[in-house]
């Protein structure tokens, strides 16, 4: 049922997504897309409805689960809010107002923009399992990318301020007032003066270099591998050829420091980083595991054993009285004692050898402990008489331990 569930919902968040992108460029008035709007939103409703059901509200809203819980609620709430403003514009349209219809419209477009929330709930699907794994990879390396990102910029700033000094243009410098933008110059059958063909280099270093922050920009060009100018004209031509063999030789230099070294040290950092978050999520969520397994067999064990006390102080009370015909304390705690020696050295025998009736099965469920133990174990017992079938798992009319602990654990999810 579970499965059906989840694959019903996914199927549908993922075509009402596509249908949403489609929506926007063909037709997007088509009553079609309402209708799918329509049935999408049902079917998260129905989501809602079934989990509440088979949960209760307690463990819907409270249980391991409540944050995903809270996203579905709030998908749910927004499509049929959208649902039912859309409803409301169709119904009303020649009626309505212009400024009321515009004001309905820009809610309306506000509602679909948060359409987009429902691909959070595709993260919580198996099938989706390692994009999950990818995004809270990236998001574990979100410290280290800071860092990347505060060396990256002091790189810039070192690299920018070195070159605006060697190839900015020095103080007072203007040649773009006399001869124009650079790429002017090398278009061809542009007629200029010869002195500004020569300096073609330095008016290039204006445009490029001119400041601190246009140097770092252009050197975060460089180290992107873009070397062109507005009009494609390549920069690193043009300096290599103004400048010659220093602009040649700090450039290359620069460039196999910034690709092989910055990059490489960068990469490395993050990844490492990255895979590190993640072994430490999985031994913290095997560690989580191991824990969950030894609290709940130690629960399991405890309501046994409580059961087992209740069976036999039962039936201590009825022997009691059967021989003295009362049930005073003293005849109960020594009949008590008789009877639960020998179930201390061999309890497993005596514990599998109970078999609850419906109404000893209903009697031990109203026991505050045995509770409070089923609450421990999530597992809520509201009405233990609807319960007995779900445990009685072979239908012979009794419930015995070991169908009890097993229809416990299918309730938890884990089998």
């Amino acid at each position: 049922w579970d499965t059906v569930l989840s694959g019903l919902v996914t199927g549908t968040t993922v075509f009402n997504i596509v249908c949403l992108s489609f929506s926007l460029d063909f037709e997007p008035d088509s009553p079609v897309w309402y209708v799918i709007e329509l049935v999408c939103a049902l079917v998260f409703v129905l989501e809602v409805v079934a989990k509440v059901t088979k949960m209760g509200w307690r463990q819907y809203l409270g249980g391991d689960t409540r944050l995903w819980n809270f996203v579905d609620c709030l998908v749910t709430f927004l499509s049929v809010v959208d649902v039912s403003l859309t409803t409301v514009q169709m119904l009303s349209a020649s009626s309505m107002g212009d400024g009321a219809a515009a004001r309905l419209v820009l809610l309306l477009r506000a509602l679909r923009l948060t359409r987009v929330i429902r691909v959070i709930k595709l993260l919580h699907t198996p099938i989706f399992q390692n994009l999950v794994n990818m995004l809270t990879g990236f998001l574990l390396g979100l410290p280290a990318l800071f860092w990347v990102v505060v060396l990256f910029l002091i790189v810039l700033f070192i690299f920018g301020l070195a070159f605006r000094i060697m190839w900015g243009p020095a103080e007072g410098q203007d040649l773009m007032s006399v001869c124009g933008h650079p790429d002017l110059i090398v278009q061809a059958g542009v007629i200029v003066e010869e002195e500004c063909r020569a300096k073609l280099h330095w008016i290039y270093g204006e445009v490029f270099f001119g400041s601190v922050g246009h140097s770092m920009f252009t050197t975060f060009r460089f180290m992107l591998g873009d070397y062109q100018s507005k009009t494609g004209v390549s920069l690193a031509v043009v300096f290599s050829e103004g400048y010659g063999t220093p602009f040649r030789l700090a450039f290359a230099v620069g460039m196999i420091l910034v690709v092989f070294g910055l990059f490489n040290i960068v990469t490395a950092i993050f990844v490492d980083s990255t895979i590190s978050g993640l072994k430490h999520n999985d031994a913290m969520r095997k560690y989580a595991l191991q824990y969950e397994g030894k609290y709940v067999k130690g629960k399991l064990t405890e309501l046994a054993m409580r059961i087992g006390e209740l069976v036999f102080e039962r039936t201590a009370c009825g022997r009691s009285s059967a021989m003295t015909g009362t049930t005073s304390t003293s005849a109960f705690n020594h009949t008590r004692r008789s009877l639960w020696t020998p179930m201390a050295e061999d309890r497993s025998v005596r514990l599998d050898s109970i078999a609850l009736t419906c109404d000893e099965f209903v009697e031990v469920m109203e026991d505050v402990r045995i509770r409070a133990l089923l609450r421990d174990l999530d597992v809520e017992m509201y009405n233990a008489a609807g319960f007995f079938d779900t445990f009685d798992g072979d239908e012979s009319g009794t419930v015995t331990i070991p169908e009890m602990i097993q229809a416990i654990v299918r309730l938890r999810g884990e089998v």
